[in-house]
């Protein structure tokens, strides 16, 4: 392992310059526009300051469903067979992360993926993302059947459908 662990190292980022310099954005500004289309793959940092929890840090929701839950690892909550165990403890839980969802406002980063949208420069939004900020900012959502074109693809699905989809199956009960 040790041998494998010098081979393989990760690229260090530089740090944006603090001093109110736009330095580093028209270098990307420059970059992007020699580029036709553009794939963005975007995770839980676009939406950290949309009012969000994120899963894995500290106080997230993986952290609370252990402690909620008493269980050793709180992503046994998002499985199946936890689900099928205890649907109404987990449904309540995700009914809090609908409510964050809801009442969260989309970042200055949503807002340029949906300007690069308009721009036609979008060929394809990838998010781990399940608030659906994106459609918030206009960005449509890929669906296989229902929008095949969709230029969002929610690889953990979407909080918000999730729930108004059990609040109607409730309603129809």
């Amino acid at each position: 392992m040790g041998d494998d662990a010098s081979r393989y190292s990760f690229r260090k980022r530089k740090r944006p310059q603090q001093d109110g310099s736009d330095e580093v954005l028209n270098q990307l500004l420059e970059l992007t526009a020699s580029c036709g289309r553009f794939v963005i793959f975007s995770g839980s940092g676009l939406s950290a300051n949309s009012g969000m929890s994120m899963f894995s840090t500290k106080n997230g929701l993986y952290e609370r469903a252990r402690q909620r839950f008493k269980i050793q690892d709180g992503i046994k909550l998002f499985s199946y067979p936890f689900y099928k165990q205890r649907r109404m403890d987990v449904q309540q839980f995700f009914a809090q992360i609908y409510g964050e969802a809801k009442s969260s406002k989309a970042s200055p980063g949503h807002v340029a993926i949906a300007q690069l949208h308009e721009l036609g420069k979008l060929q394809r939004h990838y998010t781990l993302n399940i608030d659906g900020l994106a459609e918030v900012v206009g960005m449509d959502t890929w669906h296989h059947e229902k929008n095949p074109n969709g230029i969002t693809v929610e690889m953990h699905g979407n909080i918000r459908c999730g729930q108004q989809q059990q609040q109607q199956q409730q309603q129809q009960q």
